[in-house]
């Protein structure tokens, strides 16, 4: 089925009540099977097709072709949620989606994802069901139910991020469709009884602060893009001393438990130090390739100091598609760009047109001033240092030189002027003239625009 005609399922479904006159909602965090098992508590259903079907015939009136929309969607409206609302903070999508190819960035939740939801959409990230049990009491004090959270089906995570107690496992044979309170009653046990303080290390406790991050961005990243930020981050790192690691594997291994890593990172007793290791190495070789969340989390974990940092070169590498030498070297900037318009202006002409210049000026991070200079029609102008007869040449051309004359003064591709032509506004012209010729040339030249106009119209 086509994106489109899924769009058009999606939009049909309205949110009722179940069939009971009882409104399911959701809680916090709570995971999206976790929605769907108490729906299948208030519905009575027997199995889980029941349950699909129920779902169906309470939501939408497509008939049979309804079938095509993902359980995820389903599951959503019918806890009357914005699907994309809900795929982003109730799925596990983005743990099993960190990155993805160029063709496939939508948003989780989005009728062009719907393959992705129905692959990965109600899965938790990690093998089985879990609670905390010093969570389901504060539940049940403060909101009088207990449910299952998507902090605790992280891969790796054994152990409570807010309360660092380890986890319990529910081992009933539906175990989503029992609410936490009910199996300890089961057990003829208390959930004081099932608390477990552990000890927890820095670089796991680092990786759970991590991940917890992936989970709610709203879309994968581009994998060529993210496989940069970790090549150039790994390779800053190796230049400054940072590590003596030539492997990236190499790195997470010295870093990381290996006994934990084994049990929660496919293949990973197979890494021999020194040796190239594929599901992590592969990230710096190939940077089309994109690998599973867990060893994103891995090496992210790897490089980075905390979650700030990660989120830092996250927003540079979403809004831009580059990674900037100031993220990569950890430095910290004002996340805003509080300047007026004038004062970028006079910023972007005494930086030469170079954006991280400006936001060093500024004091704000390069993505933000970035943003602002791109809104006001004024991109990265570097390559006038690198090569100014370009831009001399374009400027001959702005005063009224013919084009093919003025590359032939300043020996420069006609070609390549064109191209820049093409994507040039008039706020451009006046920035260049400017950083080359200063204000004195530029009134000059705009006199001299006049008498080359007129001895053209002369000809």
């Amino acid at each position: 089925m086509s994106s489109q005609t899924t769009q058009d399922l999606v939009s049909g479904l309205e949110s009722k009540p179940t069939a009971n006159g009882l409104s399911l909602g959701v809680y916090p965090d709570e995971l999206a099977i976790s929605v769907e098992g108490r729906h299948m508590q208030l519905e009575r259903c027997q199995s889980r097709r029941d349950q699909l079907t129920k779902m169906r015939e309470q939501l939408v009136e497509y008939g049979q072709r309804a079938t095509s929309v993902p359980r995820l969607y389903l599951v959503a409206k019918l806890a009357g949620c914005d699907v994309l609302h809900f795929a982003q903070y109730h799925s596990m999508l983005g743990a099993h989606r960190v990155a993805v190819s160029a063709g496939q960035l939508y948003p989780f939740g989005s009728p062009s994802a719907a393959n992705s939801a129905r692959k990965h959409g109600m899965l938790p990230h990690r093998t089985g069901c879990f609670f905390c049990p010093c969570c389901v009491a504060e539940q049940l004090r403060d909101v009088g139910a207990s449910w299952y959270m998507r902090k605790h089906h992280i891969e790796g995570v054994d152990w409570c991020p807010s309360h660092k107690v380890r986890l319990v496992q529910n081992h009933a044979k539906d175990p989503f469709a029992t609410r936490p309170e009910d199996w300890v009653a089961r057990q003829a046990t208390s959930l004081e009884h099932l608390v477990e303080p552990v000890v927890v290390d820095e670089f796991q406790a680092r990786y759970a602060e991590i991940f917890m991050q992936l989970l709610v961005r709203p879309s994968p990243m581009e994998a060529r893009v993210l496989n940069k930020l970790i090549g150039d981050r790994f390779g800053y790192a190796r230049a400054t001393g940072m590590t003596s690691h030539k492997l990236l594997s190499d790195l997470v291994l010295s870093m990381c438990d290996s006994a934990w890593a084994t049990e929660h990172f496919d293949t990973f007793d197979c890494k021999r130090e020194g040796l190239p290791f594929g599901p992590l190495d592969n990230v710096v070789a190939c940077r089309s390739t994109y690998v599973t969340g867990t060893a994103y989390a891995l090496i992210l974990t790897s490089l980075f100091a905390n979650r700030k940092d990660v989120d830092a070169a996250f927003e540079v590498a979403t809004l831009s598609g580059k990674i900037d030498s100031a993220v990569i070297r950890g430095e910290r900037t004002s996340d805003r760009c509080e300047s007026t318009d004038s004062e970028l202006w006079l910023a972007y002409i005494g930086a030469g047109g170079n954006h991280s210049e400006v936001s060093r000026q500024m004091k704000c991070s390069v993505a933000s001033a970035r943003y602002r200079l791109v809104r006001q029609g004024l991109p990265a102008l570097n390559g006038i240092a690198r090569s100014p007869a370009r831009w001399r040449a374009l400027s001959r051309f702005w005063v009224g030189e013919h084009l093919a004359s003025a590359c032939l003064a300043e020996a420069v591709d006609q070609a390549c002027l064109e191209r820049i032509l093409r994507v040039c506004c008039t706020r451009v012209e006046r920035a260049v003239r400017l950083i080359l010729f200063g204000r004195r040339s530029t009134r000059k030249a705009k006199g001299t625009t006049r008498g080359q106009k007129a001895a053209v119209q002369n000809r």
